[in-house]
């Protein structure tokens, strides 16, 4: 957990908990919410988006005009689900997973070290999950300030470099038909279809398909 999370209610580790007791994840995301407690912060990432990464859900209300919770697409915002890369703010990982990509590259000094590690962690063969049951409060840049200029550029232009191939495929848990510059899933006003699209479809090895 970054020194800026704060857990508001028992319970979010054990919900956790619940996906990273299995062999095959290697990693486990939160619930993000601001300060407020209304607008979430994260809820997930998704590798390219913004130009390189981005949270889903960010700055969407956790709560619909009507008070009932805001599921967000295909209820990516209230259930559990694998996805490329979350964010290391709050993350529990798997120690066989860590050591088998070699814990994080020290070379990103401050952005991008977390969505760098579950790409590498992935590559091993370990699954990512979000879980939206565990929801902490994120001061998000209360110890270190807010820039608005890119605050890490040699970050960036490192994990442009490590990763140009997987951007240049898209992240296969993004739907390519939803704007790539919006977190809140806007459709695109001119969607494409093209067979082609790399998207992954996972297979549990326990079951015969």
């Amino acid at each position: 957990c970054n020194n800026d999370i704060e857990a508001r209610k028992e319970g979010w580790l054990e919900r956790m908990m619940e996906l990273g007791q299995q062999k095959d994840i290697g990693i486990v995301g939160a619930l993000l919410l601001y300060p407020d407690g209304r607008i979430i912060q994260h809820g997930g990432v998704c590798v390219g988006m913004m130009g390189i990464a981005e949270h889903f859900g960010k700055f969407v209300d956790k709560l619909l005009p009507d008070g009932k919770i805001q599921p967000g697409r295909l209820g990516a915002l209230i259930a559990n689900h694998e996805l490329s890369a979350v964010t290391a703010a709050c993350m529990l990982v798997r120690k066989e997973a860590f050591d088998s990509a070699i814990g994080f590259d020290e070379e990103l000094k401050v952005g991008f070290g977390d969505v760098d590690l579950c790409l590498r962690i992935g590559k091993k063969g370990f699954r990512t999950m979000f879980c939206p049951h565990a929801v902490l409060t994120h001061h998000e840049h209360a110890s270190r300030g807010k820039s608005i200029t890119d605050p890490h550029p040699d970050d960036s232009a490192l994990f442009l470099k490590k990763w140009e191939l997987f951007l240049l495929k898209t992240d296969p848990f993004f739907n390519p038909n939803y704007s790539p510059y919006n977190p809140a899933w806007q459709y695109k006003e001119s969607m494409e279809f093209d067979p082609k699209i790399h998207m992954r479809v996972y297979k549990n090895p326990k079951i015969d398909l």
